[in-house]
């Protein structure tokens, strides 16, 4: 029988990319909402077997929507997945009666919960198509000099470990059961780097990136899957990266980006700008001139 998952979020990209994940569960029947409001009347009515809320939407926002919900349907499982992702919002989130809540820049795990809150066991999804791997050499040209032998740059590294990059790793990444499989030629050669950051912005990006080591250094003990777990990320660690996602940000354009849908399509804008000069124009053809002097062949000999 089929499991219907309700879906709120007011980006349509989001609730694409979101499906998109699920596409590898045949008998997930996917509902959409697009603000708080919407999925409370829908999950009312349809009585979904998982509801995904986002936190921030118009109209009514994800946890007054959880609030409501919970008073009707109180077995069914909501996750909360947020951008905005903290310690307070989960706390609060779960008080009110939510069972998970997600970071929206680890769109994978996603799955994995959903598929735990329906009882059923992880699946082997089928990889991403690759984007051409043609364009890697056009692509490259955008990427900063390669670091020095002795380890990466801090800008290098700041770069690489903002949500920039990991919302282009996870549209364009494989998969290996739920671990994503990183290619030098289909994810880190044909990324957009920002086309020309100022001194002020590499910067930035170079104090941020430090200041996420740093918090990494608070807990020594601990590994990157116990910093990274999304139910137990240290906030001090989560206030790094967000510092480190702006910088970053603003290395490709004024102003930060609000999710990482926008992230996705601003870096898609640049890849078509960078691998345009790739495609061929279209040839002419000369079919209907070679007719006319064929047909002109026998007047000319008269």
């Amino acid at each position: 029988m089929p499991s219907r998952i309700l879906i709120a979020d007011d980006h349509d990209l989001m609730r694409c990319l979101i499906k998109r994940e699920f596409e590898d569960h045949a008998d997930w029947v996917c509902i959409e909402a697009e603000n708080g409001q919407q999925a409370v009347v829908k999950a009312t009515e349809l009585k979904p077997e998982i509801i995904i809320l986002d936190l921030m939407m118009p109209v009514m926002d994800g946890l007054t929507a959880a609030r409501e919900i919970v008073k009707l349907l109180p077995a069914v499982p909501i996750v909360i997945h947020t951008v905005h992702f903290c310690e307070q919002i989960r706390c609060e989130a779960k008080k009110i009666g939510v069972r998970e809540v997600l970071p929206k820049a680890d769109i994978a795990s996603l799955v994995g919960v959903v598929e735990a809150l329906l009882g059923e066991g992880p699946r082997i999804p089928e990889p991403k198509p690759a984007l051409r791997v043609a364009a890697a050499a056009s692509v490259s040209a955008s990427r900063p000099p390669p670091p020095a032998s002795d380890g990466a740059a801090l800008f290098h590294f700041g770069v690489l470990s903002s949500s920039m990059h990991v919302a282009w790793m996870h549209q364009d990444c494989g998969r290996l059961k739920s671990e994503y499989r990183y290619s030098n030629q289909l994810v880190y050669s044909i990324y957009p780097w920002p086309e020309a950051p100022s001194a002020k912005q590499r910067a930035a990006v170079e104090a941020a990136a430090q200041g996420v080591l740093d918090a990494r250094k608070e807990f020594p003990d601990a590994t990157l899957a116990d910093l990274y777990n999304p139910l137990t990320m240290p906030s001090g660690l989560v206030k790094a990266h967000a510092e480190l996602d702006c910088a970053v940000d603003l290395c490709y354009r004024s102003q930060s980006f609000q999710n990482d849908p926008q992230r996705v399509e601003h870096l898609f804008v640049l890849y078509e700008k960078l691998t345009s000069p790739l495609i061929a124009p279209a040839k002419k053809s000369h079919r209907k001139s070679t007719e006319v002097r064929t047909r002109l062949k026998p007047d000319a000999a008269l």
